[in-house]
């Protein structure tokens, strides 16, 4: 059973070595400011190889990391996403996924991150690095200091799934971002609960405090775009706007599409709404 259990171990980590290096796509999905009919943005999403268990990248990533090859699934990801959005040639920015822990793991990190955006022709002035709240970030200082050379050149820095998990406020204090993407859990119903609006109030206050904008993402209902932009909320994502694409067509918002939705009649909230979703 012992000799058995290594060889499935070991064919899990050549299966996974062969995805790092030719088994990934990427998708693109359109980020709008309020007003504008055309997005300022994207932002960059993988998936494994199509049809298999491992294509959503939840659990493709989730077996990198038992498996002990999250470092260059990692590093796969990002460059194949870098140049994806370089071939669109497209004037916007990127909003490119990438765990805090991967640049800290290794002296070299950033360097292969600066290659790579080099690599793929771009300019960090072009990159919105977008570090997730799913794992705590230990050393927002370190982190900071760390990506100073980035930020430099014009990077920019957004803080993802605010909310969902580690210390939100402190985190945001510390860190500071240009940007910070409320969780979709708070977005999603966020017409229907008080409960939702008083949350996500709460981070675009500390937001105006520190000078950043805040992203609703997960948007599916333009009554829940109404209400996000009522509490201050200057950006959008979701698939109110688009579905992720490998090509985005950038295709223009209707006119008077932010009007209609400013002008629809609101649905009066629950204080309890928060638990039925």
């Amino acid at each position: 059973m012992t000799c058995d259990f290594a060889a499935t171990s070991t064919n899990r980590i050549s299966r996974l070595r062969q995805i790092v290096k030719n088994g990934l796509t990427s998708s693109f999905q359109s980020i709008y400011k309020v007003g504008d009919l055309k997005p300022f943005a994207v932002e960059g999403f993988i998936r494994g190889p199509i049809g298999t268990a491992l294509e959503a990248p939840e659990k493709l990533f989730q077996a990198a990391q038992e498996a002990d090859t999250r470092a260059a699934l990692d590093e796969a990801a990002y460059t194949l996403v870098l140049q994806s959005f370089a071939k669109l040639h497209w004037p916007g920015k990127l909003f490119l996924n990438i765990r805090p822990n991967t640049l800290l793991a290794s002296a070299f990190a950033l360097t292969h991150l600066q290659l790579a955006i080099k690599n793929a022709g771009l300019h960090p002035s072009q990159i919105i690095l977008e570090f997730t709240e799913h794992e705590p970030i230990l050393s927002p200082d370190l982190l900071l200091r760390l990506i100073d050379p980035l930020l430099d050149q014009g990077a920019t820095i957004s803080l993802d799934d605010v909310g969902a998990a580690f210390a939100s406020m402190r985190v945001i204090c510390e860190l500071q971002p240009h940007l910070i993407k409320v969780d979709r859990f708070f977005i999603d119903g966020i017409a229907n609960s008080l409960v939702k609006r008083s949350v996500v109030q709460s981070f675009v206050n500390l937001a105006s405090d520190i000078g950043a904008q805040v992203v609703a993402e997960g948007i599916e209902q333009g009554e829940d775009a109404q209400v996000s932009m009522q509490l201050g909320i200057g950006i959008m994502q979701g698939f109110l706007f688009g579905n992720p694409s490998a090509k985005p067509e950038f295709t223009p918002l209707p006119e008077g599409f932010w009007g209609s939705l400013r002008s629809a009649r609101p649905r009066r909230p629950k204080c309890n709404a928060i638990l039925s979703t």
